[in-house]
């Protein structure tokens, strides 16, 4: 399983932690990707080989210095816009993107905001 997060103050976001609590990883392989400002995985592998014991943790999965990164897609919910962000990031050339769980009367599965 590839496991693609961002750091956070030099540690795991809050998503995989959910993740690890509600799924059993054992016997499966975790490839960590993480998106940087300079900390590369900061111990964040060892905090997934503590919290999926029974799973391989590859111990030199893939980073990205988001400083290398001309664009970065940003995640928003269509019911909550990010209309400040949206214009901090637009003279970036940087687009919100919005995602909807299923097919709904508000649109399509993706669309940019």
């Amino acid at each position: 399983m590839f496991l693609v997060y961002p750091i956070w103050w030099y540690g795991l976001p809050v998503p995989p932690y959910s993740l690890f609590e509600q799924c059993d990883f054992s016997g499966k392989t975790v490839i960590p990707v993480a998106l940087h400002a300079g900390s590369r995985f900061s111990g964040t592998i060892e905090d997934i080989a503590e919290l999926e014991p029974g799973a391989v943790v590859v111990k030199d999965g893939f980073t990205v210095a988001a400083s290398g990164i001309a664009n970065v897609k940003v995640e928003a919910h269509p019911y909550f816009p990010e209309t400040a962000l949206k214009a901090y990031l637009k003279p970036m050339g940087t687009a919100v993107m919005a995602w909807y769980p299923k097919e709904t009367e508000i649109g399509s599965l993706g669309r940019v905001l």
